[in-house]
């Protein structure tokens, strides 16, 4: 009974799932039983890390691999499998609009290792380029500057206090990008591997770590009103918001606030370098938001539904995953211009 419900569920309605999106003209790499399509992604992402290219603004092959090879291949809506889920990528505006507007459509749950990483927070993808002779020697900096505003607003702390906070997550950050790009194997992060035994460590001397600024905060409050001493008193009102959710809530902001604002800062610095004969001419404001669209903090989204939707022409079946690529959206030249990858500053 076990081997048939087995067989049901990871052949047959992958098979059957297949071939209901084939029917609407929706094609992809194909599901594959043990590796799905984890195997082709962790290549392409390889081919691209070891490519040393110019540097210029397109940059959807390095941030986005596997959609920029796919979507070549398929088109820009297609079908690949995350285990033996269904996963569909998309990038026309109205059918993200759609997507997004839905009620049934809700977020994926974390991978777990990243769930522990972020807490609530947003997953970040960063990308340091080189242009020949040209570096920038400015993301180290900024990397500290970062959490010093971060610590001492929002939780009233200086970066030396929680730099070890930051080492941790840094630390930990690497083996959960190591465990998201492999293979996927049921149950695989109960066992004691190396990298396992050294997350549950890193998780558990993080959270520590949390909780004693937390109770260092807790003692000197009267008059602070950083983002902390609001958590700590919401915390006091609310029985279901306790110490747990407030290290929660400070793990988010102190990797996915401080990565996400170091690389805004660090990507809008080398557009000010590469475009600097417009400093004159455009608002710090413009700025910021042509660095935003050419590198998105977060370069992909991921959703799922509950139920069975319709979506633009499309049939969609409960339980399909989404991908919508940011990035993609944000370089597309029949969304934008046609030197949509090129900054227009």
């Amino acid at each position: 009974m076990i081997l048939l419900k087995l067989i049901y569920s990871v052949i047959y309605i992958p098979w059957k799932l297949e071939k209901h999106f084939r029917k609407q003209g929706i094609k992809g790499p194909g599901y594959r039983l043990i590796y799905e399509n984890s195997k082709q992604i962790k290549r392409y992402i390889s081919e691209a890390e070891s490519k040393s290219v110019l540097f210029n603004h397109n940059v959807l092959h390095r941030i986005a691999p596997a959609y920029y090879n796919w979507s070549d291949i398929y088109g820009k809506t297609y079908l690949y499998w995350f285990g033996s889920k269904p996963r569909l990528t998309i990038s026309d505006p109205d059918m993200i609009k759609g997507l997004f507007m839905n009620k049934v459509v809700d977020k994926i749950e974390h991978d777990p290792h990243a769930k522990q990483l972020y807490g609530q927070g947003l997953i970040d993808l960063r990308e340091n380029e080189e242009k020949e002779e040209f570096e920038l020697d400015v993301f180290k900096e900024l990397n500290d500057l970062s959490p010093e505003v971060i610590s001492r607003i929002v939780f009233g702390s200086s970066f030396e206090e929680g730099k070890r906070i930051f080492v941790l997550q840094e630390q930990r950050a690497s083996l959960v990008l190591q465990a998201i790009r492999s293979i996927y194997v049921p149950g695989l992060r109960y066992l004691p591997t190396k990298n396992n035994m050294m997350m549950r460590r890193l998780e558990k001397e993080t959270r520590e770590s949390v909780r004693t600024l937390i109770e260092r905060s807790s003692k000197g409050r009267e008059n602070s009103k950083n983002l902390l001493s609001l958590l700590i008193s919401a915390s006091e009102k609310e029985r279901e918001f306790g110490v747990e959710e407030i290290i929660n809530e400070c793990k988010t902001f102190y990797f996915a606030g401080n990565e996400a604002n170091t690389a805004l800062l660090t990507w809008t610095l080398l557009l000010l370098k590469l475009e600097k004969k417009f400093f004159e001419f455009v608002r710090v404001s413009m700025i910021l938001n042509e660095t935003l669209r050419l590198y998105p903090p977060v370069a992909a989204l991921t959703r799922e539904t509950s139920e069975d939707i319709k979506l633009g022409y499309l049939e969609i079946p409960a339980n399909t995953q989404f991908y919508v690529s940011v990035a993609a959206v944000h370089h597309d030249t029949e969304i934008w211009w046609k030197d949509a990858r090129d900054s227009t500053l």
